[in-house]
């Protein structure tokens, strides 16, 4: 975390006009007020501009004010910017996106009641006024995830107004000191986080007494010598104490209006100096050189253009490529602004891959006639050209059965739907499916006798014995339904005697259909066992 009297942390959310990078706008109550006007910030400013030919500019307002009560502290600003209890319409409690709109640089501060801090319940509650650490830490959380939102302004919390000795006790003292450690050192690195746009100026540092044993005074109270009275509990800093901390806040405004934020040019790069992508789907790593090499925000957004090839980047600036040709790589700017660099890429030796395909079939319709039926499929690619030409035929049976070979010649084994799907064989894995319904031929007929299809016993306790004779070489399929149509079993088979159990179905009465290529017979079974 870097240090002046100031410390990091980052903030806020409209992006603004360079014009406006030299301004900063100070919120405060009496407090601040009285460091402004006797510590004669505004002066100190002018005399810089006029040392070093600058033109910053330093504007204070009372913030909040009527309606809002006269108070300023965490719980206050976490209300009034987080929890959207602020008004635009409204200049007094205005909301932080609003105020900083005009303004690079805003800075806010608590009043000296906020060092009052009470002992923690350990029920931290960020909706609570109640003035302790624990929540202390949840609403100033809030606030930094607040100003993160506007990477492209710049903020500073002073940290806690030390109470006149008078006016705490040393345990409420001690406490208050603990919260302005958490804020220097804890509040900006405690995430793992960045937080290049938030700063900390430590006033408390400054007015308290940091001694164990002081001669006057007591430790982690307003400094002795800093005391508008010895006799009396007021605990704002009198004209010593502004006109010394003064110019150190003054100085401590300049060094972050100063500070170099944004970038002014981007150059991109790839780790080995590659300008081309030679391997198939290969990839290049982009980096970036940043102009000043001290900017705070110095991330990117990572896009491509596709010229005459085509690729895809990530957001840590991976290039992949797709198609060949030429690609621009452009990088821009996270801070507002605008800046971009650009690379253009030569990409070849790019694999091209199927993109749809298209099932042709030559049939009027999509019903297959025929138990055995061949069918030779062909598959359409697009486009046209793609690097990979097989296909890779499948078969889901649904409630039929079919098979294809490799070169998608189709057979069909029962009847039913089924689903063909035709796969690409490349990286894009492209897939086309076509239901097919297998139906017997209109030339099949019901023949009684067929094959000499016998079933026996009728009725049966349990099982049912089938005998066909002259069984040919593709066998028969045999389904077995209920009264209500259901199909149970169904098979192919190819002895000529088979034993079925049917007890194990529930009904009794039951239909058996044997099917080969040209016929089927349908014949009704009882199971006697059923019957009452």
């Amino acid at each position: 975390m870097k240090r002046i009297i100031v410390s990091f942390v980052l903030c806020m959310f409209t992006v603004y006009s360079f014009s406006q990078k030299n301004k900063a706008l100070f919120l405060h109550h009496s407090t601040g007020g009285g460091l402004y006007s006797q510590g004669k910030v505004s002066d100190w400013v002018k005399t810089y501009n006029s040392a070093n030919s600058t033109n910053f500019q330093i504007t204070e307002r009372s913030y909040p004010d009527t309606p809002w009560p006269w108070e300023n502290y965490p719980y206050d600003y976490w209300k009034l910017w987080v929890n959207n209890a602020c008004d635009n319409t409204n200049p007094n409690i205005e909301c932080l996106p609003s105020l900083a709109s005009n303004y690079g640089l805003v800075i806010f501060k608590h009043c000296y009641p906020g060092a009052s801090v009470n002992p923690d319940t350990g029920s931290p509650d960020i909706t609570s006024s109640r003035k302790s650490l624990e929540n202390y830490k949840l609403q100033y959380r809030a606030l930094r995830t607040l100003m993160d939102g506007m990477p492209d302004k710049k903020f500073m919390v002073w940290t806690l107004v030390p109470l006149h000795r008078l006016a705490t006790t040393p345990e409420q003292a001690a406490r208050a000191y603990e919260f302005v450690k958490w804020v220097k050192n804890n509040w900006l690195t405690e995430d793992g986080k960045s937080h290049p746009n938030i700063f900390v100026f430590d006033f408390f540092s400054l007015a308290a007494e940091m001694n164990e044993n002081p001669t006057n005074g007591k430790q982690y109270c307003l400094k002795y010598e800093y005391e508008g009275s010895h006799t009396s509990n007021n605990s704002h800093p009198n004209a010593l104490a502004n006109q010394t901390i003064g110019p150190f806040f003054s100085k401590a405004v300049v060094d972050v209006l100063t500070t170099n934020y944004y970038i002014t040019s981007i150059s991109i790069n790839t780790q080995g100096g590659e300008r081309e992508i030679t391997v198939d789907h290969g990839s290049l790593q982009m980096q970036t050189s940043i102009v000043p090499t001290d900017a705070l925000l110095k991330s990117v957004t990572w896009s491509v253009s596709n010229l005459t090839g085509e690729a895809t980047i990530n957001s840590t600036g991976l290039l992949k490529a797709v198609k060949n040709g030429t690609v621009k790589v452009i990088a821009t700017a996270n801070d507002g602004s605008g800046i971009t660099g650009e690379l253009v890429i030569t990409i070849s030796n790019q694999s091209i891959l199927v993109q749809n395909i298209s099932i042709i079939d030559n049939l009027a319709s999509d019903t297959i006639k025929g138990i055995g039926t061949k069918l030779t499929l062909k598959a359409t690619i697009n486009p046209s050209n793609a690097t990979q030409q097989t296909i890779l035929w499948s078969v889901e049976n649904l409630s039929g059965k079919g098979t294809i070979d490799e070169n998608g010649l189709l057979t069909t084994v029962s009847q039913g739907t089924i689903n063909v799907i035709a796969k690409a064989n490349d990286e894009s894995q492209s897939t086309v499916q076509k239901k097919y319904i297998i139906a017997l031929p209109v030339s099949a007929v019901n023949r009684p006798n067929l094959q000499n299809f016998n079933l026996f016993p009728n009725p049966t306790q349990d099982k049912i014995q089938l005998q066909i004779s002259q069984m040919t070489s593709t066998g028969v399929l045999v389904e077995i339904m209920n009264s209500q149509g259901q199909i149970l079993l169904k098979k192919r088979i190819f002895e000529p005697f088979t034993e079925w159990s049917i007890a194990q179905f529930s009904g009794n009465i039951f239909f058996i259909t044997v099917i080969n290529e040209t016929s089927y017979n349908t014949k009704k079974i009882i199971l006697s066992s059923k019957l009452h």
